[in-house]
């Protein structure tokens, strides 16, 4: 098994069925503490819920940027993938 103090072992496995229409983000820990933490990333992202994925990723990639001096980079990986599901497609935007 994993050391209890590796990353990996607090990894979860979940199962959740996504429907048309329904919008999955998946982020680093790093854009958790750019917002404030764990706890705000919901509300963060609630005031784009209906936005398209790209202006939720200019979102993100401007709220970074306005808190870091200018030309520096932040201290931990920022990525994020936002994917949409449409009735008839999967579309998938990733920084």
């Amino acid at each position: 098994g994993l050391k209890e103090s590796t990353p990996l072992a607090k990894i979860q496995e979940i199962e959740h069925q996504l429907q048309p229409n329904d919008r999955l983000i998946l982020l680093t820990d790093g854009f958790a503490e750019v917002v404030g933490g764990e706890s705000e990333v919901p509300l963060f992202l609630d005031n784009y819920r209906s936005a398209d994925a790209r202006d939720v990723l200019n979102e993100l990639g401007y709220k970074i940027k306005g808190g870091l001096p200018k030309g520096s980079l932040p201290e931990q990986d920022c990525s994020c993938v936002v994917i949409d599901l449409n009735s008839r497609m999967l579309y998938k935007v990733t920084s």
